[in-house]
């Protein structure tokens, strides 16, 4: 996560939404915060 922020700091990128970071097996849980993140990407983008 620490690369990808730096990367998308040096490109002058804002972040669209929260970061979401999963670490180990995927539940219902991540896969809902996932499923909401990419909806919010795009609408984000539909403006």
């Amino acid at each position: 996560m620490r690369s990808v922020l730096a990367i998308v700091g040096a490109l002058s990128w804002r972040q669209s939404a929260e970061i979401l970071e999963v670490v180990g097996d995927v539940g219902p849980e991540q896969h809902e915060a996932a499923y909401g993140l990419g909806g919010t990407v795009a609408a984000l983008l539909t403006r």
